[in-house]
């Protein structure tokens, strides 16, 4: 048995992929929501449906530098 790096693993027939994650709680907000994706810009779509859908926010309240960046520094790849 040996020990094979994760930048060597290949992929035998199974999809791998990255998927980013971050949570409502993490970026200041009262809730539980995860907010997932395959890249940065599903994480900012969904946040941003789910602010408006779940928290009230109306579209010009959203996605100020601030606050992608805030929910940019909370991003986990998993």
């Amino acid at each position: 048995m040996y020990f094979i790096p994760s930048s060597q693993f290949i992929n035998h027939g199974f999809d791998v992929e990255m998927m980013l994650t971050v949570s409502c709680r993490e970026v200041g907000m009262d809730c539980d929501y995860v907010c997932k994706g395959e890249t940065e810009e599903d994480i900012m779509k969904n946040a941003e449906g789910h602010a408006m859908k779940d928290h009230g926010y109306k579209p010009e309240d959203l996605m100020t530098p601030e606050l992608r960046e805030k929910i940019r520094s909370h991003i986990k790849r998993s």
